[in-house]
């Protein structure tokens, strides 16, 4: 499967939409005065740079933790970090196990029916080679390193990611949070119905920092899971149901765009956490996800995964015709006039944004939300509730919900539900 392709136009429904930039007469007068398109233009380059750097991130997780070109053990980069850097200052010379999986890596030929992943990333190091690895590598075990050590000085741990790279990263975990919303929304408003919903950096698992499955092509789950959510819940039908994203990201566009064009739809699906690690609430959620949208078929797991739970999803025709994507910066950009979307979900987004960048995202999504509309997120910041209550977005809900079972370290995820009243 090709990761970048042609762009294709948006279904018939998105067709009459335009994008537009944001201006600053879309945001509330009572805001600080800013100059604004000089705040603006800034905020493209350092987007511009975070997504770059956001794949190198990808780049150096693949090349540390990949089967597909070597033998060499997989060497987790949290680890990788914490050897590397000492106290604060960085080795003179880089491991070498990380050495020998950089050479493997630069010398390995991309098999034709095998993961294009790794093709993919030797493209994207082909201009530096072994040197630009190096400095890469560098550059992403320092930011790990505050992450993991605690030592990132005067800054709190959330800070650190308004500064990272922009990852483009996804996992099937990340949708039981927004199932629960969905649920506790149908529950909260007998009227609500989810039949326009739009899904706000959907992701692709090309290269995750930490658990990384290469034994299938990359995916994105999200969209699809939203749309088994609203059709098993109840909240649309499959006449009324359309599932659109944007992303900032390329890969993760056309991943739907080449998805809706395939003969085989098939989605896998692989937990995280093994069978016992995973809460019985969690469980039952993967056991029903999929059956909604298509058939659920067995998957035939590499014996480094037989423990965890997995299957495939062989997705319908017409749910297919359901979904469209489209490249957008969210912090600068919208669709006008607005389709006035009847739920919008941005998980894992807001934590990368400053309070500065997050008046312009929370702006342009509420003027894509119609009132009475639901805004889904997993960033319980003060300063998102502050800002949405100067939009009209309320904050109606939110909950911490945990995904691991028993005495296995927690792994929770939470959601926030607000409301545009105005």
């Amino acid at each position: 499967m090709p990761l970048i392709l042609l762009i294709c136009c948006a279904a018939a429904g998105l067709q009459a939409q335009t994008k537009r930039r944001i201006w600053r007469g879309d945001l509330p007068a009572t805001w600080p005065a800013i100059a604004f398109e000089e705040a603006v233009a800034q905020i493209e380059q350092r987007t511009a740079r975070r997504l770059r750097e956001g794949e190198n991130d990808h780049l150096i997780a693949y090349v540390l933790q990949s089967s597909q070109f070597t033998t060499e053990p997989k060497i987790e980069p949290g680890v990788s970090a914490l050897e590397f850097f000492r106290d604060g200052q960085a080795a003179q010379q880089l491991p070498a196990s990380v050495t020998r999986r950089m050479d493997a890596f630069l010398k390995a030929k991309p098999r034709r029916s095998g993961d294009p992943r790794l093709a993919y990333f030797q493209k994207l190091a082909a201009a530096g080679g072994k040197t630009y690895l190096e400095s890469e590598y560098v550059r992403t075990m320092r930011f790990l390193y505050e992450k993991e050590s605690g030592q990132q000085q005067s800054r709190p741990p959330a800070d650190l990611y308004q500064e990272r790279g922009y990852a483009t990263d996804t996992q099937v975990e990340a949708n039981f949070a927004v199932w629960t919303a969905m649920s506790v929304l149908k529950s909260l408003d007998s009227s609500f119905h989810a039949d326009r919903i739009l899904i706000v950096g959907p992701g692709l698992d090309l290269a995750p920092r930490t658990g990384l499955l290469d034994s299938f092509p990359p995916q994105s789950y999200q969209p699809l899971a939203a749309a088994d959510a609203a059709l098993s819940l109840g909240l649309t039908n499959r006449e009324r149901l359309h599932v659109h994203s944007v992303d900032i990201n390329l890969l993760a566009v056309e991943f739907f765009n080449e998805f809706s064009r395939r003969a085989d739809r098939k989605l896998n699906l692989v937990s995280g956490l093994k069978r016992d690690q995973l809460s019985a609430d969690f469980q039952d959620y993967f056991q029903q996800l999929g059956k909604s949208i298509g058939t659920v078929l067995p998957l035939d797991l590499p014996p480094t995964l037989v423990a965890h739970f997995g299957k495939t999803i062989a997705v319908r025709k017409d749910v297919v015709g359901m979904l469209t994507a489209d490249e957008m910066n969210i912090l600068t950009e919208r669709y006008d006039p607005s389709p006035g979307y009847d739920l919008i979900v941005a998980t894992n987004i807001l934590v990368y944004f400053t309070d500065e960048e997050l008046r312009l995202a929370l702006a342009n999504i509420a003027a894509m939300l119609r009132r009475g509309g639901y805004f889904v997120h997993n960033e319980p910041r003060p300063a998102v509730e502050a800002i949405g209550r100067d939009l009209g977005l309320a904050a109606i809900q939110a909950r911490t919900i945990r995904l691991s079972a028993g005495s296995y370290k927690p792994l929770l995820d939470s959601f926030v539900i607000q409301q545009l009243k105005r």
